[in-house]
Parts: C-alpha cells; sequence; structure tokens
C-alpha cells in the first residue's frame, strides 16, 4: 500500500490566514495521512530579520507571541495527525533568522540549548522531526525548503531546479508563487 502524506507550506505564522490553517488541520484529521510534512516558513519572526535591523519591528515585544502562537498551531497539526504518526519540519530562511541574529548580534547565547530552534518551538515535546538539512522522507522524494539552490522567478523552477541537481523529486516552498 502506498504511504500517504500530507505536505504543509510556508503558514508564516503570526500572519497565516486562520481559516486556512484551520481547514487543513481538519483535512489532516479528515485524510488520516501516513505523516505530516512541513517545507518550513511555519514561523516568519519578523522581528530578527535583516529588513528590520535598526527599525522599530526589531524592538517589538512580539517574538515570544508568535513563537506560542506556532506552537499551538504544530500541536493542532500533531493531534489532528495522531501521536504515532511522523510529522516533519524542514529549516528555512524565517526560522534561521533567530539563530542568525544570535550568531551575529549576541554570540554568548548560541550555545544555549534552549535556543535551538526545536526546542524553542516545542518540537521536541510536540514529537516533531525537525530536519536541518534537505532529506529524503521516501525513496526518491526529497523535501527542501526552497532557499538551498537558486531561486526562479518561475513558479515551480526553484523545485525543478533542485530536482535537477538532486536527481530526485523535489517538495518544496519558500517561492511564494
Amino acid at each position: 500500500m502506498a504511504k500517504r502524506v500530507v505536505v504543509l507550506s510556508d503558514l508564516q505564522i503570526p500572519y497565516q490566514d486562520k481559516r486556512a490553517v484551520q481547514a487543513a488541520i481538519d483535512f489532516v484529521r479528515y485524510y488520516k495521512p501516513d505523516e505530516l510534512w512541513c517545507v518550513g516558513d511555519e514561523l516568519d519572526a519578523p522581528e530578527p530579520s535583516r529588513w528590520n535591523k535598526g527599525m522599530a519591528g526589531e524592538y517589538a515585544d512580539t517574538l515570544q507571541e508568535g513563537i506560542d502562537k506556532t506552537n499551538e498551531i504544530m500541536a493542532a497539526f500533531r493531534a489532528a495527525l495522531g501521536k504515532n504518526k511522523k510529522f516533519y519540519i524542514q529549516r528555512s530562511n524565517h526560522t534561521d533568522r533567530i539563530d542568525t541574529y544570535m550568531r551575529k548580534y549576541a554570540p554568548a547565547f548560541s550555545s544555549l540549548k534552549s535556543l535551538e530552534i526545536e526546542t524553542l518551538l516545542g518540537y521536541d515535546k510536540l514529537g516533531v522531526t525537525y530536519l536541518h538539512r534537505m532529506h529524503e522522507l521516501l525513496p526518491g522524494w526529497v523535501m527542501a525548503h526552497g532557499d538551498e539552490g537558486a531561486l526562479n522567478r518561475a513558479p515551480g523552477a526553484t523545485a525543478l531546479n533542485l530536482a535537477k541537481s538532486l536527481g530526485k523529486s523535489v517538495v518544496c516552498g519558500h517561492t511564494h508563487r
């Protein structure tokens, strides 16, 4: 029997479309996939973004709120999926923002295990496997975020170029096309 997989892409929490997210949670509960994959950018994390450096957004006290909301939504997906099924989340440029910011502006904090993204977002407690690099999750299928290769403006071309370079089928997000 074929494995049934649902893929989530770029929720950008706290900017998520609440109705779309609830529909996706309901779909996972109804469809009962064997695995759930998320290509990343589940958390937007605009506060430590390079686009906010020196701006009011860098000093906003909203990052924990976004982290808590992300954990809450991922917990809802976990509940809909079921406790013993595999749930993978791919690293992405948005979740990388926190680590990048620490390494640049607060390197003393980068050794704190509680600030590792999977711990910070509570994925360890939710039974979510956080992938720090592209990973073949099914024979011939790799999950990437999409920023691992060259971004292409043509819809689907970023994934196509990654697939050509890897010689495997690729599931990715990132480009918002």
